[in-house]
Formats: structure tokens, sequence, C-alpha cells
């Protein structure tokens, strides 16, 4: 009996290990996209609105999945955080980030 709720329990932390997996690819693979998207914006200007709006959605996104670096003091902090670990360096108007994770 204690066996099976053993065996019961790793079945469970299993799938939500591989549930996990999955939406941090999916996030891995929205990040790269918005690196690309931000990228782009870098080569056709500095076009502050746009720039804080791609944030704005990544933070959003961020706060919605409870993603570590947010930190709801620092508008943006964590969207600068997860794009800085695919080496992305954020310019909006004059002001730049650049975080380390």
């Amino acid at each position: 009996m204690e066996y099976e709720k053993t065996q019961t329990v790793l079945s469970e932390l299993k799938l939500k290990f591989e549930m996990t997996e999955q939406e941090k690819q999916s996030i891995t693979d929205e990040l790269k996209q918005c690196k690309d998207n931000l990228k782009l914006l870098r080569e056709k200007g500095n076009n502050v609105s746009l720039c804080k709006r791609g944030l704005a959605l990544i933070e959003r996104q961020a706060r919605a999945l409870n993603l570590p670096y947010y930190n709801p003091s620092q508008p943006y902090s964590s969207a600068y955080s997860w794009l800085s670990c695919f080496g992305v360096s954020v310019h909006c108007g004059r002001e730049r980030y650049k975080h380390c994770c």
C-alpha cells in the first residue's frame, strides 16, 4: 500500500516536472522571439513607445507566470533580466538596461 502511494506521488511529480519543462520551453521560445523583435526595433531606430510596450508585455507575462526576477517596485525589472539571459541589452530612450542572470 505504501509503495503504491509513493509511486502515485512520483508519477504526479514527474507529470508536474514535464509540464513545467514544457512551460519553460514555451517561455524561452517567446522570449527569443521578443529578442528578435527588439533587435529589429533597434535597427529601425530608437522608438521608446514601442520598446516600453514590448517590455510591458514581457513583464505582464512574467507576472502572470510568477517567474523569478519579478520585482513590482522596479517596473520592467523581470523583462530586462529575462532578456539579458539571451544577451539582449535594452535601450528605451536615454535609459539603458543590462542585467545579468
